[in-house]
Order: structure tokens, then C-alpha cells, then sequence
């Protein structure tokens, strides 16, 4: 089942109850892909409406949810999806995309980590939070705890581009999450400061972190770093990879 409501601008909350509602008779579905960016009267309370439906789809496979420049989105909406998770037994592939949501702090990553976590069976994770200004080393740390729960991923794809408050910090704790994921395949991370080049908190620490994780990734097939505009990085960061 795919839903689009790309830049529709003026549905609000009142609107996702709405496909919640209509969500209902499909219980049995295996694949929802909904899309809501740009819905920028969206608040939490949408996303909690969201939540409310997944708690009836037992059966599903795939989620991939779109709520990126929803600006208004903050960190309640994402308070009881552990709840909702945990009922999702058959998931293999998590897509959430909340670029922009400027809202979004460690606090409503809080939850959605402990949520991750409840998801053995997931093989593919990817969450894209370009440019949410207020993620900082703790988010990250939130996101690495619910991975390490993950024996059988396989994929990961995490976007903290332009995340300015993120250090190297934030690369030691992805290592150590993803040393827990011994079938992973595909690793992407990206910090790309887009130009922001004197905002960035990353350096050669961070490179060092991330090839002490991938040396112990034995499945490891393909690896995409993007630590453009990062511009504490030297040759001793490169260096660690040889």
C-alpha cells in the first residue's frame, strides 16, 4: 500500500486521523509507504494518529514513512512507538525520513531508539535526519543502543548531514552499536556539512572510529562515508583506514 501526500500543504492532523481510519480494513498489508513531506501543519499529534494504526498491522514486512520539512513535528509524537513496535514481529525494513523537522531532540529519539530495539527481525534500517539542528551526540547514542539490538541487519543508512552538534562522540557510539551486527552488508553514514565547513565538530577521531567498526564487520560489502565539508578532517584521518 503507497500513499503519497507529498507538499499537500493544507492537510493537518485532522487528516492523518482521517488515513488512519481508512488504514483499518488493511490489517493483512505487508508494505506501507507513506509520504507526507512538505505537510508542514502536520504536528506530533499526526505522527501519534500514525502510530495508533501500526498497533493493527501484525503482518507487515516494510514500512517506509516520509515526514521530512514537517517542521512542526516535535518529540511527543514519537513517545509511545515502542508500543506499536513491538507489535510489528515480521518487520525487515524500516524507512523513516525526518529531514528538517527542526522540532526533533534527543528527547523524541529517546523513545524511537527503545523502539528500534524491540524489532529482531529488521534487516534493513535507514533513517535520514539531515539538517534536525537540535540531534546532538545523545540522539546518536539513542539510535546506537537500538541497533546493537539488531542481529540480523543487514543494511544501515543513517543521514546526520548537517547535524552541527554531533562530534566524534557520535561516530564511537555507531561504532559500537554496529559491532553487534555481525550479517550487516551495507553501511552508509553521512555527516556532510554542506559548506558549513567552521560548524563542524568532527576530526580524525571520528574516521578513527568508524574504521576500528568496520575492521569487525566481516560481511561488510559495500561502505559509503560522505564527511563532506567536514574541515578538522587531515591525512591522519585517511590514514586510519589503510
Amino acid at each position: 500500500l503507497s500513499l503519497n501526500f507529498a507538499h499537500c500543504t493544507r492537510i493537518t492532523d485532522v487528516g492523518v486521523s482521517y488515513i488512519k481510519e481508512c488504514l483499518k480494513p488493511c490489517q493483512l498489508i505487508k508494505v506501507l509507504d507513506l509520504n507526507l513531506q512538505g505537510c508542514q501543519k502536520i504536528t506530533h499529534l499526526g505522527i501519534d494518529y500514525l502510530r495508533q494504526a501500526l498497533e493493527l498491522f501484525r503482518n507487515l514486512e516494510s514500512l517506509s514513512l516520509d515526514a521530512s520539512e514537517c517542521q512542526n513535528i516535535g518529540d511527543q509524537g514519537f513517545e509511545y512507538f515502542e508500543e506499536a513496535f513491538r507489535a510489528l514481529i515480521h518487520l525487515k525494513t524500516l524507512k523513516l525520513s525526518l529531514n528538517n523537522c527542526y522540532k526533533l531532540s534527543e528527547d523524541g529519539i529517546e523513545p524511537l531508539g527503545k523502539a528500534i530495539r524491540t524489532l529482531q527481525n529488521l534487516q534493513n534500517l535507514e533513517l535520514d535526519l539531515e539538517n534536525c539542528l537540535k540531534l546532538n551526540d545523545g540522539a546518536v547514542r539513542e539510535i546506537s543502543h537500538g541497533v546493537k539490538y539488531l542481529k540480523y541487519l543487514q543494511i544501515f543508512r543513517l543521514n546526520l548531514s548537517t547535524c552541527e552538534r554531533n562530534s566524534d562522540l557520535s561516530m564511537e557510539l555507531i561504532k559500537e552499536g554496529i559491532k553487534f551486527c555481525p550479517y550487516m552488508k551495507h553501511l552508509e553514514l553521512r555527516v556532510n556539512m554542506k559548506r558549513i565547513i567552521n560548524f563542524s565538530n568532527i576530526t580524525d577521531k571520528a574516521l578513527n572510529f568508524i574504521a576500528q567498526g568496520v575492521r569487525e564487520l566481516l560481511s561488510l560489502e559495500t561502505l559509503i562515508l560522505d564527511f563532506g565539508s567536514c574541515g578538522k578532517l587531515t591525512n591522519l584521518g585517511l590514514y586510519y583506514f589503510k
